[in-house]
Protein backbone atom coordinates (compact mmCIF):
# COMPACT_ATOMS: atom_id res chain seq x y z
CA UNK A 1 0.00 0.00 0.00
CA UNK A 2 1.35 3.40 -0.97
CA UNK A 3 0.47 6.53 0.98
CA UNK A 4 0.53 10.06 -0.37
CA UNK A 5 0.97 12.53 2.44
CA UNK A 6 0.29 16.20 1.88
CA UNK A 7 0.24 19.37 3.81
CA UNK A 8 1.69 22.85 3.52
CA UNK A 9 4.52 22.34 6.02
CA UNK A 10 7.19 20.45 4.11
CA UNK A 11 9.50 19.52 7.01
CA UNK A 12 6.69 17.90 9.02
CA UNK A 13 5.33 16.12 5.95
CA UNK A 14 8.72 14.71 4.99
CA UNK A 15 9.26 13.54 8.58
CA UNK A 16 5.89 11.76 8.65
CA UNK A 17 6.64 10.03 5.33
CA UNK A 18 10.04 8.96 6.69
CA UNK A 19 8.44 7.47 9.83
CA UNK A 20 5.93 5.51 7.73
CA UNK A 21 8.76 4.11 5.59
CA UNK A 22 10.83 3.22 8.68
CA UNK A 23 7.82 1.30 10.03
CA UNK A 24 7.76 -0.78 6.83
CA UNK A 25 5.16 1.14 4.85
CA UNK A 26 5.42 3.11 1.65
CA UNK A 27 4.89 6.85 1.68
CA UNK A 28 5.56 9.86 -0.51
CA UNK A 29 5.09 13.44 0.61
CA UNK A 30 3.41 15.89 -1.80
CA UNK A 31 3.29 19.45 -0.47
CA UNK A 32 -0.21 20.80 -1.19
CA UNK A 33 -2.25 23.86 -0.30
CA UNK A 34 -5.89 22.73 -0.53
CA UNK A 35 -6.98 26.27 -1.37
CA UNK A 36 -5.30 25.89 -4.76
CA UNK A 37 -7.12 23.87 -7.44
CA UNK A 38 -3.94 23.08 -9.41
CA UNK A 39 -2.13 21.82 -6.32
CA UNK A 40 -5.06 19.57 -5.37
CA UNK A 41 -5.20 18.20 -8.92
CA UNK A 42 -1.43 17.58 -8.82
CA UNK A 43 -1.78 15.68 -5.53
CA UNK A 44 -4.59 13.46 -6.83
CA UNK A 45 -2.65 12.77 -10.04
CA UNK A 46 0.43 11.81 -7.99
CA UNK A 47 -1.69 9.37 -5.98
CA UNK A 48 -3.10 7.81 -9.15
CA UNK A 49 0.33 7.54 -10.76
CA UNK A 50 1.78 5.94 -7.64
CA UNK A 51 -0.99 3.41 -7.08
CA UNK A 52 -2.56 2.99 -10.49
CA UNK A 53 -5.90 4.32 -9.27
CA UNK A 54 -7.49 6.07 -6.31
CA UNK A 55 -9.45 3.79 -3.97
CA UNK A 56 -9.61 5.87 -0.80
CA UNK A 57 -8.95 9.37 0.47
CA UNK A 58 -8.76 10.94 3.92
CA UNK A 59 -9.31 14.70 3.93
CA UNK A 60 -8.03 16.24 7.14
CA UNK A 61 -6.89 19.79 6.33
CA UNK A 62 -8.33 22.43 8.61
CA UNK A 63 -7.50 25.49 10.65
CA UNK A 64 -9.11 27.01 13.72
CA UNK A 65 -8.49 30.70 13.18
CA UNK A 66 -8.58 33.17 16.04
CA UNK A 67 -10.70 31.45 18.69
CA UNK A 68 -10.73 34.27 21.22
CA UNK A 69 -11.47 37.25 18.98
CA UNK A 70 -14.95 38.73 19.03
CA UNK A 71 -16.90 38.86 15.78
CA UNK A 72 -16.76 42.66 15.52
CA UNK A 73 -12.96 42.53 15.73
CA UNK A 74 -12.38 39.45 13.57
CA UNK A 75 -9.98 39.74 10.63
CA UNK A 76 -11.56 39.19 7.23
CA UNK A 77 -8.28 37.67 6.04
CA UNK A 78 -8.43 35.04 8.76
CA UNK A 79 -12.12 34.38 8.04
CA UNK A 80 -11.39 33.93 4.33
CA UNK A 81 -8.53 31.51 5.09
CA UNK A 82 -10.83 29.42 7.32
CA UNK A 83 -13.48 29.20 4.60
CA UNK A 84 -10.92 28.48 1.87
CA UNK A 85 -9.19 25.68 3.79
CA UNK A 86 -12.01 24.14 5.83
CA UNK A 87 -14.75 24.30 3.20
CA UNK A 88 -13.35 24.95 -0.27
CA UNK A 89 -10.38 22.67 0.39
CA UNK A 90 -12.67 19.75 1.20
CA UNK A 91 -14.82 20.51 -1.85
CA UNK A 92 -11.82 20.63 -4.20
CA UNK A 93 -10.34 17.47 -2.74
CA UNK A 94 -13.59 15.54 -3.06
CA UNK A 95 -14.26 16.89 -6.55
CA UNK A 96 -11.01 15.51 -7.96
CA UNK A 97 -11.00 12.37 -5.81
CA UNK A 98 -14.49 11.50 -7.03
CA UNK A 99 -13.49 12.06 -10.65
CA UNK A 100 -10.81 9.39 -10.25
CA UNK A 101 -13.02 6.99 -8.29
CA UNK A 102 -15.77 7.19 -10.91
CA UNK A 103 -13.32 5.81 -13.49
CA UNK A 104 -13.30 2.42 -11.73
CA UNK A 105 -16.73 2.63 -10.14
CA UNK A 106 -15.87 2.66 -6.45
CA UNK A 107 -13.97 4.34 -3.67
CA UNK A 108 -14.22 5.67 -0.14
CA UNK A 109 -13.67 9.20 1.12
CA UNK A 110 -13.43 10.15 4.79
CA UNK A 111 -13.63 13.84 5.73
CA UNK A 112 -12.39 14.61 9.22
CA UNK A 113 -13.44 17.53 11.37
CA UNK A 114 -12.38 18.67 14.78
CA UNK A 115 -14.93 18.87 17.57
CA UNK A 116 -15.36 22.52 16.50
CA UNK A 117 -17.18 21.17 13.46
CA UNK A 118 -19.87 19.76 15.74
CA UNK A 119 -20.07 22.06 18.76
CA UNK A 120 -19.57 25.82 18.88
CA UNK A 121 -17.25 27.36 21.43
CA UNK A 122 -18.44 29.45 24.37
CA UNK A 123 -15.80 32.17 23.99
CA UNK A 124 -14.88 34.08 20.85
CA UNK A 125 -15.23 32.09 17.65
CA UNK A 126 -17.39 33.99 15.17
CA UNK A 127 -20.26 34.17 14.71
CA UNK A 128 -21.68 33.08 18.16
CA UNK A 129 -20.02 35.75 20.32
CA UNK A 130 -21.51 39.04 19.21
CA UNK A 131 -20.05 41.19 22.00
Amino acid sequence: MQFRLWQRRQAEGEETARLVREAGGQAVFVQTDVRDTEQVQRLIQAAVEGGGRLDCAFNNAGIEGDAFVHTADYSETTWNDIIAINLTGVFLSMKYELQQMRKHGSGTIVNMSSIAGLVGGAVGSPPPNME
